[in-house]
């Protein structure tokens, strides 16, 4: 049992970080590794809970055991070692962080896999992204399935689990082609991820996903120097014209600036979205507060900032790149170079990838 997580290790403490409110399982996971850097996190976490700045763990049946799991005896946590780093499996993932320290650190995961993964939602290529200690890009997280059950909901099949609008295409970051869902029985593997000298990436191949829909799809998250974050997909049509929508969702207020450019603001901090290529779209808003279906859980707040591309047959490759720049600063002069461009640059030894 030990060697299993041992093994799983990256993948298991990387996760926890993704998750907000305190987290039992974390302190299991340190006391069983004996790797008191895990709890780097949550020792933030438990102090703004202290200071009532945090609410606790999302699932309060675990929170007792932070009295077994937590070793008063452990010294504060040391500040983890890397900050940028990538798991394979079933559902591979990949993450990078500019500081562990900086209040004001960006922060950008991207994730693989397959939406018939067990549990799995239909999400591959889904981002989040931090920076300012605000999470910009979010994830609604799942629905409890015992709601669903009572509403008649066979969610274990695999035709009505995706009607539920948390668990399908349409409520997540990822393209969106014609409206229609991803291949259930696709999968994205990460085919390329490092940190060098200019900055930190990580792409997928999620060509898989779009069988039927695209020739090609490949998406790539890229952290800059400057803590802005680049979001860039590389498609190929088929012998159609495709409908494509980019869409990110957040909790954030956008303001609309122009049609390539937004403003978010949450929490007193500013956040720029820029599209770069192509030139010719218009930013606009998609409403997801409420669901389409009686049984769906509503998200108050929650909007998608995003647009839509309409591509010819066959159309040469498209890149569609979006930057995410802390503190609202115009991008323009700042170089955002295509994700075929991305690993140009000297390797840097910072990373383990």
């Amino acid at each position: 049992m030990s060697d299993m997580w041992h093994a799983r290790r990256p993948i298991c403490w990387q996760w926890l970080r993704l998750k907000t409110g305190i987290r039992p399982e974390a302190y299991w996971f340190a006391q069983k590794l004996k790797q008191p850097e895990l709890l780097w996190q949550e020792r933030q976490n438990l102090k703004k809970f202290n200071d009532g700045k945090r609410s606790v763990a999302s699932d309060k049946r675990l929170l007792p055991l932070l009295l077994v799991w937590a070793e008063p005896t452990v010294a504060e946590s040391l500040v983890p070692e890397h900050l940028h780093w990538t798991g394979s499996g079933e559902t591979p993932v990949a993450f990078h962080r500019s500081s562990w320290t900086d209040p004001k650190a960006s922060f950008v995961a991207i994730k693989g896999g397959s939406p018939s993964v067990g549990h799995a939602h239909m999400d591959v290529g889904q981002f989040v992204m931090e920076s300012d200690g605000v999470r910009w890009a979010v994830d609604l997280g799942t629905q409890p399935y015992h709601e669903l059950e009572a509403a008649g909901l066979n969610i274990w099949g695999k035709v009505d689990r995706w009607k539920v609008f948390r668990f399908g295409n349409m409520s997540h970051s990822v393209l969106v082609l014609d409206e229609q869902p991803q291949v259930i029985e696709g999968a994205a593997a990460i085919v390329d991820s490092e940190s060098n000298g200019m900055l930190s990436y990580s792409i997928i191949d999620s060509s898989e996903l779009y069988g039927g829909q695209l020739k090609s799809a490949h998406r790539g998250v890229a952290l800059h120097p400057n803590g802005a974050v680049q979001i860039e997909d590389q498609i190929e049509t088929l012998q159609k014209q495709a409908e494509v929508r980019w869409a990110m969702v957040t909790y954030a207020k956008v303001t609309i600036e122009s049609a390539r450019r937004a403003t978010l603001r949450q929490d007193g901090e500013v956040l720029s979205l820029e599209v770069v290529a192509p030139v010719d779209v218009q930013l606009e808003i998609f409403e997801i507060a409420q669901p389409p279906n009686d049984y769906d859980t509503p998200n108050p707040g929650a909007k998608m900032i995003g647009f839509t591309l309409s591509l010819k047959p066959s159309a040469k490759e498209t890149h569609i790149r979006v930057v995410l720049i802390p503190g609202g600063p115009d991008a323009a002069g700042q170089n955002f170079p295509a994700m075929t461009d991305w690993n140009s640059s000297p390797t840097s030894d910072d990373s383990p990838l």
